[in-house]
């Protein structure tokens, strides 16, 4: 601003009218009526009815918080605890300046009219008085720390309702909370990031939509947006009901990633698998590890409870490749164990040939025994290993 400059305070009034559409009109404040008989009215500087299509392309409201639907106000957390945090401050404050009296000594005069009797004398880090008592107990300063400690937690709670935990407090005792539980509070508390990380994502897009469609307007008098329409009209070789159809589609529609949608989507669809007519074809325990994902903090529980075997999909083509194995296990030959074979299913389909071939006794197949108890006990090392046995079968196996 510079003296010569003078400053014109505007109103800017944007009416929306019963068609949905939105008029722009410049208001002068301070303007007056001019002509003979002030019949000209300077103070309307600008006027445009039905300048845009809607109120959003006008007001795009950005909040960070949900409520009754109508805009309220910010409400950040801030906002929240700001009156409380006064209240814990004075709290704090009281408790020490309690603390600190409580450990001064309180002297008093005998009687109201010996007050200026009593001398007091300051000797180095010593003070002597005279003419003075110690106060009645009922006239100290008590301290009730315990009670602050309370109005304080308290508090702590009140702002922990207000703001809105997700996370349970890390206690400083020992506890017995289990590993799920903590899981399943931290993918909550991620669950509702992501939300407000998407709340936030869609707001920014509301706002580039309208910045696009003004741009693109082919009434726009400004250079920036001829400029624009000449990019896409001559560079990008774009027709103006491509324009049109650019601008006006939603620039941000949704982020399945950062919504449970997606996962509850799985799930359904692997509760359609799992009962279906083509459930065979399917490893049911991988489906029940989907289906909890569609849970928040579904897949710790998951991965925490259920029972660690190993993949079931296979078991047809294991216990056929057992089978040939015996063959050979026939001439004294021990063909050996591979690390992805599934030793439980081997084992079954080893055990009850190994038994009748115990219980006969023929000493000419004792090379033939030996190489298969000793590839039996091979794939009972591997499936203790890899806990790919049932745990209450490890230790009957073993005997």
């Amino acid at each position: 601003y510079y003296k010569a400059m003078r400053l014109i305070d505007t109103y800017h009034l944007f009416v929306r009218e019963h068609t949905g559409k939105v008029s722009h009109y410049v208001y002068w404040r301070d303007g007056t009526k001019t002509g003979e008989d002030n019949d000209e009215d300077n103070r309307l500087l600008y006027s445009s009815e039905d300048e845009y299509d809607s109120i959003s392309e006008v007001c795009v409201p950005v909040v960070f918080g949900y409520g009754d639907g109508s805009i309220q106000g910010s409400w950040g957390a801030g906002q929240l605890l700001f009156d409380m945090a006064g209240q814990v401050e004075i709290a704090r404050n009281d408790a020490m300046d309690a603390q600190a009296a409580s450990s001064k000594m309180k002297l008093q005069a005998s009687e109201g009219k010996n007050i200026n009797d009593i001398k007091m004398t300051i000797n180095d880090d010593m003070m002597a008085v005279e003419g003075a008592q110690f106060a009645q107990p009922g006239a100290a300063l008590p301290t009730n720390s315990q009670g602050y400690k309370m109005l304080d937690d308290e508090f702590t709670m009140w702002a922990m309702q207000l703001v809105g935990n997700y996370i349970p407090p890390i206690s400083l005792q020992p506890s017995d909370t289990k590993a799920a539980a903590i899981n399943a509070a931290s993918g909550e508390q991620q669950e509702v990031q992501m939300k407000n990380l998407e709340n936030f994502l869609k707001h920014i897009a509301r706002i580039i939509r309208p910045m696009g469609k003004r741009l693109s307007d082919p009434t726009n008098p400004y250079d920036d947006s001829k400029e624009f329409r000449k990019g896409l009209l001559t560079d990008d070789s774009l027709t103006e009901e491509e324009i049109n159809k650019l601008v006006n589609q939603p620039v941000i529609k949704t982020i399945t990633e950062f919504t449970p949608a997606a996962a509850q989507a799985r799930a359904q669809f692997a509760q359609s698998r799992l009962m279906g007519p083509s459930s065979s074809l399917y490893d049911p325990r991988k489906l029940e590890e989907i289906q909890a994902q569609g849970v928040p903090g579904g897949k710790a529980v998951v991965d925490y409870a259920m029972v660690k075997v190993q993949d079931g999909t296979n078991a047809a083509g294991e216990n056929r490749q057992q089978t040939l194995e015996n063959t050979t296990l026939r001439t004294g030959v021990d063909p050996g164990v591979l690390a992805q074979d599934n030793d439980w299913v081997h084992m079954q389909n080893l055990k009850p040939g190994l038994q009748a071939a115990t219980a006969r006794g023929d000493p000419t197949q004792i090379e033939a025994l030996q190489a298969g108890l000793k590839h039996y006990a091979a794939h009972y090392s591997a499936g203790v290993a890899k806990k790919g046995i049932p745990p209450d079968q490890v230790n009957p196996e073993k005997s």
